[in-house]
């Protein structure tokens, strides 16, 4: 029969003092009051790597714009000397 994972924050009513280590380890400031997590450098990894992808994501999308706008300028200016030849006859 599989066991529920241990959860150190409800077994301080058999343990008062895991709970302590608990927050101790996980809240430095928890006895002001401030429980407010301990820096985690995984978690600030994923946030870097997700910042990551959107910049990249916004870089492309920047650049296909750019290649865009310059096909439609050039397409423009043809179409410009096109009337202009048009007329010359």
């Amino acid at each position: 029969m599989p066991t529920e994972p241990r959860r150190p924050w409800t077994d301080h009513q058999e343990d008062p003092e895991l709970l302590t280590q608990y927050c101790d380890s996980n809240y430095p400031d928890w006895r002001e009051g401030n429980f407010t997590p301990r820096f985690d450098p995984a978690l600030e990894e994923v946030d870097e790597q997700k910042a990551k992808a959107e910049a990249e994501e916004a870089w492309e999308r920047t650049k296909e714009e750019k290649q865009e706008r310059t096909r439609k300028e050039k397409s423009a200016k043809l179409t410009e000397l096109e009337i202009k030849d048009l007329k010359e006859e």
